[in-house]
This record gives structure tokens, sequence and C-alpha cells, in this order.
């Protein structure tokens, strides 16, 4: 297993956009939470939507979210 398929990443979510209500269900999609605790996540951000993901994982939340207006980054995750 090479170093790339090792690292571990945060998804932070730094600016939600114009597309509210995309986003929040997007939020609610990936964290399967209710619509308050959605509505509260992105009214809190810049916030880390997800911890600990692969590269791939991460990459695909960004095009997603991208897709809806929003701006996620990757950062990389400390190691335990």
């Amino acid at each position: 297993m090479d170093e790339d398929e090792e690292a571990r990443f945060d998804a932070e979510l730094i600016l939600v956009g114009d597309k509210k209500i995309s986003v929040l269900k997007l939020v609610r999609e990936v964290l399967s939470i209710g619509i308050e605790e959605a509505k509260a996540f992105i009214e809190s951000v810049p916030r880390t939507l997800k911890r600990n993901i692969s590269r791939d994982e991460g990459e695909a939340l960004e095009r997603r979210f991208d897709a809806v207006g929003a701006y996620l980054v990757l950062r990389s995750s400390p190691r335990g």
C-alpha cells in the first residue's frame, strides 16, 4: 500500500454559497441528520463535515458540494 492510499483527510465545508437549500439537502444526506441539525450545521461554517476519510471519498464530496455551489476543502487528517 503506498502513502497516497494510506493518507486520510478531513473534509471541511468552508462556504455554503447561494444555493442554501441544495447544500442543506446534501448535508442531510451525507451526515444522515435531520433538517434542523443540517440547518444549524450550514449556519456555522466553516465546519468539519467528515473526519478521517480516504482521498477518494473526499474528492467525491468535493465534486458533490461544488456541483451545488458550495466550497469544501480537504485537509490532512492527523494520524492517530
